[in-house]
C-alpha cells in the first residue's frame, strides 16, 4: 500500500472549493492552482490520501471519486466567473448569482462560493473597477460624516438600519451603521444595531471562518458598548 499526503503546501484537498481566506489573499491562479494539484494527486494512483482536516480517504476508487468531485467543482466556480466577467457583470453580481449545482454535493462549512467568486474575479480585473472615484486616495467612508448630516443626525440612519434587521437585511445594518460609526465610533444605537446585525448573521451562520469574525465583530461591539 502506497501513502499519499495531500501535495503543494499541506492544504487539504477538500479545502480545495472552500478556498480559505479567498477573500483576503487568493487570485483566479490559485483556482487553477488546485485544480492542477489534485490532477496530480489523481495521476499517482495513491491507495491512501492523508488530507489536512478530517480522516485519511482510502481505496484509490474513493480518493478518485472525492477529488475529482473537487476539482470540477473548482473548475465550475472558475468557469462560471469568467463567463460572467465576459458578460459585463460585476463582482457582487456574480457573488449573488453563482451557485454550486446539487451533482457536487458539497457543503460550504470552511469556505463559502462567493468568496472564491470574488477572489477570482479580483485576480483577473485587479482592483479597479472603472468607477473613476475609486482611481483616487480619498476612501467612500469620507463622505460619511455629510451623508449622516444630511439624513439629519444619526437617529434616522440608526432607525433605517433596525428597519433592514427587521426585514432580514443584517448586512445592510451593517452598512448603515458603519456610516454612522464613522462620524461618532461610540454611537450608542449604532453599535446596538450593529450587535443585533451581527448576532442575527452569527445564529445563520454555518460556516467555520464566517462564524469566526462574526464572533470577533460581536466581542468588540460589545466592548464599546461596555466602555460607554
Amino acid at each position: 500500500m502506497k501513502l499519499t499526503t495531500a501535495i503543494e503546501d499541506g492544504r487539504s484537498c477538500a479545502q480545495c472549493i472552500s478556498f480559505k481566506k479567498q477573500s483576503a489573499q487568493s487570485s483566479m491562479t490559485r483556482a487553477l492552482d488546485w485544480i492542477s494539484s489534485i490532477d496530480k494527486v489523481l495521476a499517482l494512483k495513491r491507495e491512501v490520501l492523508l488530507s489536512g482536516h478530517g480522516d485519511p480517504i482510502l481505496g484509490n476508487a474513493e480518493i478518485t471519486r472525492r477529488l475529482t468531485r473537487f476539482r470540477d467543482a473548482i473548475q465550475y466556480v472558475h468557469d462560471e466567473t469568467v463567463k460572467g466577467m465576459n458578460l459585463g457583470k460585476d463582482v457582487f453580481t456574480l457573488m449573488q448569482e453563482i451557485r454550486l449545482p446539487a451533482r457536487f454535493n458539497l457543503t460550504e462549512s470552511f469556505g463559502k462560493v462567493n468568496w472564491s467568486v470574488r477572489g477570482i474575479y479580483d485576480g483577473y480585473v485587479g482592483w479597479f473597477d472603472m468607477n473613476p472615484s475609486t482611481m483616487y486616495e480619498t476612501p467612500p467612508s469620507s463622505v460619511y460624516p455629510d451623508l449622516v448630516k444630511m439624513a439629519g443626525g444619526p437617529e434616522p440612519v440608526v432607525r433605517l438600519a433596525l428597519e433592514k434587521l427587521q426585514a432580514g437585511k443584517p448586512v445592510e445594518t451593517l452598512h448603515l451603521t458603519d456610516i454612522v460609526l464613522v462620524s461618532d465610533q461610540n454611537n450608542r444605537g449604532a453599535l446596538e444595531a450593529r450587535l443585533k446585525a451581527l448576532n442575527y448573521l452569527r445564529e445563520h451562520a454555518e460556516n467555520y471562518i464566517e462564524s469566526g469574525y462574526l464572533e470577533y465583530g460581536i466581542g468588540k461591539t460589545k466592548e464599546k458598548l461596555a466602555s460607554k
